[in-house]
């Protein structure tokens, strides 16, 4: 018989039980967990599939924070959020790979994408058995931070915009509306118990089961002719291609093309107030450029009392630019918006020597664009910043939004889709008309 050094009797047994104990437990662990994170992430990416797809109502996009509150813990939480954003964004890796020629570049950014919008619903996930108040609290919480920067700069799909197709016009009071459902909805879940793996009360089966269908009869459906013309403001799609080098040929040529473009399309002095060509659609700007801008497009429809919009580059210091929209109005002025936030690494990159567009989310997003309208512009990575849209409607007086993006590294039209719809579900909400003139990949002549 074995003694301590205290003259206890060592009991070896114990310990080996303690240790089959705990190995066992962690057996246990992985083999139920692993098919619990599984299929939250199959149930994340396929409404993220379901609600950011042609066809569908990205309403069902407010079902997500219901579906995250449902987790049965922490790591099947980032799992389901993770999955749910990466499948709103499909096609980010082809898109970026495009941009930066390099496919590993493409898949990293995507997954970079993944990871952040995981972390961002997983850190606040209320665990099991959290009071009714922490669960309010966390649910807040989620919904605010990602508004905010860097959260509100990286992550799609922000549930507010959902939100815009399912109770338009609402305004403020849609935001509140949000707020009261979402957080009421995930005390509502945990009040009953249910989450993955908890077998539902008949109630709860019904209720669950008729949000789906709720949310489909009423939520609002994208069109694709949605964005093209609003009141006397028109907006012109075009197929260029990557922006165009500075001083290049291919920014001559296309000046006499959106001439062309904007003949045809704005026809008619009483037709049309305003014409909207993409962002950064003549590359980097300088005064070099105004005589063939005045030659092409300006003069034409001055005389017809139309003012134009274009986007472009504007050298501000060396090295530094900002993304902006140029007004010129038909009684000879003109002003330009500034981007508040370009594409994080991509553009928007203060470490760098090289290129780097500044961010300030309290610029001024709205300018006049002639015949009393004033417009409040987004202009592409914008699209996706929920918190940048509210800011506006906050600070800013406008009646008109215009989106201008440039989607030139986009391999197929799911990209100008799922983006647009973010900027379209903003305008419904508050009851905005909206244009959005978009660039994509060049279309051989």
């Amino acid at each position: 018989m074995q003694f301590n050094e205290g003259g206890q009797r060592k009991r070896p047994w114990l310990k080996m039980r303690a240790l089959a104990f705990t190995t066992a437990s962690r057996s246990n662990w992985s083999t139920s967990a692993a098919p619990q994170i599984t299929l939250s992430a199959i149930l994340g990416g396929g409404l993220g599939l379901v609600a950011w797809s042609p066809g569908h109502t990205p309403a069902f996009g407010v079902l997500f924070p219901l579906l995250w509150i449902a987790q049965p813990s922490r790591v099947a939480a980032f799992a389901c959020a993770a999955a749910y954003h990466l499948a709103v964004v499909r096609f980010l890796p082809g898109f970026a790979a495009n941009w930066f020629d390099s496919i590993v570049a493409g898949f990293a950014c995507w997954q970079a994408v993944g990871l952040v919008s995981g972390f961002a619903w997983a850190v606040l996930w209320p665990p099991r058995g959290s009071t009714v108040p922490c669960v309010v609290l966390s649910t807040f919480s989620v919904l605010v931070m990602l508004l905010l920067p860097p959260f509100g700069a990286i992550v799609p799909a922000n549930p507010v915009v959902a939100w815009g197709f399912l109770v338009p016009g609402t305004g403020w009071g849609g935001v509140a509306l949000m707020i009261l459902l979402t957080c009421g909805g995930a005390w509502w879940l945990r009040r009953r118990r249910w989450g993955l793996g908890v077998a539902p009360q008949r109630s709860s089966l019904i209720i669950l089961g008729l949000l789906p269908i709720l949310v489909w009869t009423i939520g609002r459906v994208p069109q694709q002719q949605d964005g093209r013309l609003a009141g006397k403001a028109l907006a012109v799609q075009t197929q260029f291609g990557r922006f165009p080098a500075y001083g290049s040929l291919d920014v001559m040529q296309r000046l006499y093309r959106m001439g062309e473009l904007a003949k045809v399309q704005a026809h008619g002095p009483d037709t049309v107030n305003a014409v909207v060509f993409p962002e950064g659609i003549v590359g980097l700007y300088d005064a070099s450029l105004q005589p063939s801008i005045d030659l092409e497009l300006t003069g034409p429809m001055m005389s017809k009392g139309q003012t134009l919009v274009l986007g472009a580059d504007v050298a501000i210091g060396r090295n530094r630019f900002h993304n902006a929209a140029l007004i010129y109005r038909p009684d000879g002025s003109s002003t330009l918006v500034v981007a508040r936030q370009t594409v994080p690494v991509a553009q928007w990159r203060p470490w760098s020597r090289g290129s780097h567009f500044p961010a300030d989310w309290l610029a001024n997003s709205t300018a006049d664009i002639g015949g009393g309208v004033r417009a409040r512009f987004i202009l592409c990575h914008e699209e996706w910043m929920a918190g940048l849209h509210l800011l506006s409607e906050l600070r800013e007086s406008h009646e008109l939004v215009i989106a201008m993006a440039n989607l030139w590294a986009a391999e197929d039209a799911t990209a100008s889709y799922v983006q647009g719809t973010h900027t379209q579900g903003m305008a419904l909400l508050f009851g905005r008309k909206y244009v959005r003139a978009v660039n994509g990949r060049q279309v051989p002549s």
